[in-house]
């Protein structure tokens, strides 16, 4: 009885000192993410839903004015995800100044923050530590995609902030500490990309009407249930050339069928459900990749994440999530990967002379990999001499992965 009682006092100590963090609210159900409905120049002052305000503190306001309208729970904990030369957004989220590379002003670097949902409740990220350690492979789940009232939101919104949350090392400018609307580029991140890109998927002028990423401030150890049933698929942790017959893993097979035999080795490699099973998205002068396939999906990531329900969802100009997790469940940020594929899930015509060639005089259609939009499977064609593109890869057998993470299965789907 003594020891139960000890554990009981020792769990409400740990709740209450959770609960003197700074930006650590009492924990509720879920903490909400997204981007505004509303747009604006890089002088926030000018901004509806300002409220008379400036710089960082007149974006707090726009996303708590845009909770508050939505009906959305505690619109005063929202904050945006933006950095200034004196705060990174990384402290920010925690109801911080201050700049990460000085713990935000704390004696340890605050890590009670998260996770977090988009507005229709799919999950975007677990804690902070799952979405900025490390930045270029931060276990995005689903992209952030919707505003306010959970409709779909505009495609890009200021941060000047990296992946990291801290302040862009790739542009530091800050629209002048956001109260300037001139031709200065400063970072954005996208709402239909997931890993890295989710920050930093670029710059615009200081001048063009963006939005702004708005996270709810707090604290929720676990996400609601997301994993789904389905096919498995990946995108490779090796790359290489055009020439797929020449990638380690291709075992002497050539064309089309190394795609394969590149996917079944590290299927098989990672431990994967039938590894036999999977087939490299991939076209050719003859064959469409669409047509690769008898199992009418649906497709879900080794993590569980649904990418889409069924052969037509793969073209039909968005994925569910990016297809950006490797075979080992690591993921990726900008990279790239070989298709030769079209939106459609046709051919495109530019195919590395069938996945034989390695010619810098030869080009082949390749995809980004933690895109969901068109680009998941055509952004433009690169030369086969390229070595650094991966291959997405497809299994024609279903697998239900369980909430305790074990998985079965089916064969009858085969």
């Amino acid at each position: 009885m003594r020891n139960t009682r000890e554990s009981l006092v020792n769990v409400v100590l740990v709740v209450a000192l959770l609960l003197l963090l700074p930006g650590v609210a009492a924990s509720q159900e879920t903490l909400r993410v997204f981007v505004t409905s509303v747009t604006g120049n890089g002088d926030l002052s000018t901004w509806d839903n300002a409220n008379a305000l400036s710089g960082l503190a007149a974006a707090d306001a726009v996303c708590r004015a845009r909770a508050d309208i939505a009906f959305l729970d505690n619109p005063t904990q929202f904050v945006a995800w933006m950095s200034d030369s004196s705060n990174d957004a990384y402290c920010r989220i925690h109801g911080l100044s201050g700049l990460r590379s000085a713990n935000c002003g704390e004696p340890h670097l605050p890590i009670y923050a998260g996770g977090w949902v988009r507005i229709d409740g799919l999950p975007f990220t677990g804690n902070i530590g799952d979405l900025v350690e490390p930045a270029e492979a931060s276990a995005v789940l689903y992209p952030v995609l919707l505003n306010e009232f959970g409709n779909r939101a505009e495609a890009y919104y200021f941060t000047a902030t990296d992946a990291d949350g801290e302040l862009s090392g790739s542009s530091t400018v800050t629209c002048s500490e956001w109260a300037a609307a001139d031709s200065q580029m400063v970072a954005c991140g996208s709402s239909t990309r997931t890993t890295w890109s989710w920050s930093f998927s670029g710059t615009s002028a200081c001048s063009a009407s963006r939005a702004l990423l708005c996270f709810e401030m707090g604290w929720v150890p676990t996400l609601p249930p997301y994993k789904n049933g389905g096919a498995l698929a990946f995108v490779t942790s090796a790359d290489w050339t055009g020439n797929l017959g020449s990638w380690p893993q291709a075992g002497g097979a050539t064309g089309l069928a190394a795609g394969d035999a590149i996917c079944q080795y590290l299927a098989t490699d990672a431990g994967l459900e039938a590894p036999g099973s999977f087939l490299a998205w991939l076209s050719n002068s003859t064959t469409d990749a669409i047509d690769r396939f008898s199992y009418d999906g649906p497709w879900i990531r080794v993590d569980g994440v649904k990418i889409a329900d069924s052969r037509a969802d793969l073209v039909d100009g968005e994925l569910f999530s990016a297809l950006n997790v490797k075979e080992d469940g690591k993921y990726l940020g900008n990279y790239g990967a070989w298709t030769g594929t079209s939106t459609s899930g046709l051919g495109t015509g530019d195919h590395c002379d069938g996945w034989t060639s390695a010619d810098p005089a030869t080009n082949g259609t390749r995809a980004v990999v933690n895109a969901t939009g068109a680009n998941w499977t055509e952004k433009n064609a690169m030369q086969c001499s390229d070595g650094g593109m991966r291959l997405y890869c497809f299994s024609q057998i279903a697998t239900v992965i369980f909430v305790d993470g074990f998985e079965s299965g089916n064969t009858g789907a085969w």
